[in-house]
Order: C-alpha cells, then structure tokens, then sequence
C-alpha cells in the first residue's frame, strides 16, 4: 500500500537528505493502517511540487505522547 503525506520544506529535506531517521505522527485512523513494507510517499508544502518515496521497516506505538 502507498501513503501520502504531507511535510514542511525543514522536515521534509531532513527525511530526504537522511539527516531525519523517523517522522512522528499521531496513530490515528488512517495511520493503523500502515504495515511495515508498505510506502509513504511524501510530498513537500506548500506547492506539493517535490516528492519521494520510502518503505516503513519498523512501527513504534507509544502509550501515550
């Protein structure tokens, strides 16, 4: 399955560049979904003109924030 997501121009070149290891988002609906294996492919704001592709290798969920 292929997600997308949306990122600021700051996290988005982190992720990209691998300066960012993970990106934290909250475990909602949508997000259960998600399976390691599937992609996320994100999308840079606020144009959405820049985009790239990466595969979930590992799903952490906390108790709480």
């Amino acid at each position: 399955m292929e997600i997308s997501m949306k990122l600021f121009p700051e996290n988005f070149n982190e992720i990209k560049t691998g300066k960012k290891k993970r990106d934290y988002r909250l475990y909602d609906e949508k997000r259960k979904n998600l399976r390691v294996g599937d992609t996320i492919r994100f999308r840079k704001l606020p144009n959405l003109d820049e985009d790239f592709l990466v595969e979930i290798t590992n799903i952490e969920v906390f108790p709480n924030w």
